[in-house]
């Protein structure tokens, strides 16, 4: 297959009195024949598999074409209301004095602020977000994050390792919107990982692109559900615990960034996610 030798056909006498040269030239290329055909039938079996799974990879990227264009229509049009919601309740809430209506008011701009940063998150998935491109070292930007998540690592009792493999690696991207990848991905790590369990981050580069991995120790991801998990408001969290957003957003940013974002298992078990960036110096 593809001029590589992947199994062979083997016949023979069980009589040791016979030789290689005992088979006649007919039944050797009876054998030729057998061989080529079995070669060709395991081909199109692969080139079929491949077929299906370049098929699923275009409707799933069709998919979050659509997606992103609806999103980024509802983005803009909650915008508007939740502005004029949050405007007017912040003015009831600084000319009442009656207890009852600054508590009930206290929870209508909480609630407004939280739907903000949703459609905030939408429009992240979407591409809609303003961007302030820049060259920027990496290390201290993953450093900072880790410096920031530091409580959260040890609440859950995680540990975590940073690789890199040169100090001065720099790469041309927002550094606000990629810190938010950064902790998206690292959030949902920590909270799937197991109390003791460690998170890798590891950075390195080639002539032309930035390669981020982060690996955990988790359950990993069920092949199912693989091609979703970036999908806007797809979770396996329980109800109350998670958007669905968090990852959308991170594959917004990323394609924002000519980047590609994918995932892989881990060994023994957990996830990989690796991103890729086009490397500027």
């Amino acid at each position: 297959m593809y001029n590589e030798e992947i199994g062979s056909i083997s016949v023979f006498y069980s009589s040791p009195t016979f030789k290689e040269k005992d088979f006649l030239k007919e039944e050797k290329q009876l054998l030729r024949k057998v061989a080529f055909e079995l070669s060709n039938f395991y081909e199109k079996i692969k080139n079929k598999e491949k077929e299906e799974i370049l098929k699923r990879t275009a409707e799933r990227n069709d998919r979050l074409v659509i997606l992103g264009e609806i999103t980024a229509g509802i983005a803009h049009e909650l915008n508007t209301p939740l502005g004029n919601i949050l405007g007017f309740a912040e003015f009831i809430a600084e000319n009442s004095n009656d207890p009852q209506i600054t508590s009930d008011i206290s929870k209508i701009i909480k609630s407004a602020i939280y739907s903000r940063e949703v459609v905030k998150k939408l429009m992240f998935f979407a591409c809609e977000m303003p961007q302030n491109m820049d060259i920027i070292y990496i290390k201290p930007l993953v450093l900072q994050v880790l410096s920031l998540l530091g409580p959260n690592f040890k609440k859950a009792g995680v540990n975590h390792e940073f690789q890199i493999s040169e100090e001065n690696i720099r790469a041309r991207f927002d550094s606000i919107q990629f810190s938010q990848v950064l902790f998206n991905i690292l959030i949902n790590a920590i909270y799937i990982s197991p109390e003791n369990g460690k998170i890798g981050i590891n950075v390195y580069d080639d002539e032309n692109y930035l390669y981020i991995e982060i690996s955990d120790e988790g359950p990993g991801i069920k092949e199912e559900i693989r091609s979703r998990i970036f999908e806007p408001f797809f979770t396996t969290k329980p109800l109350g615990e998670g958007s669905g957003l968090g990852l959308s957003v991170v594959h917004g940013i990323v394609k924002s960034h000519r980047g590609t974002i994918s995932t892989y298992d881990n060994s023994p078990h957990g996830t990989v996610v690796k991103i890729t960036l086009p490397l500027s110096t």
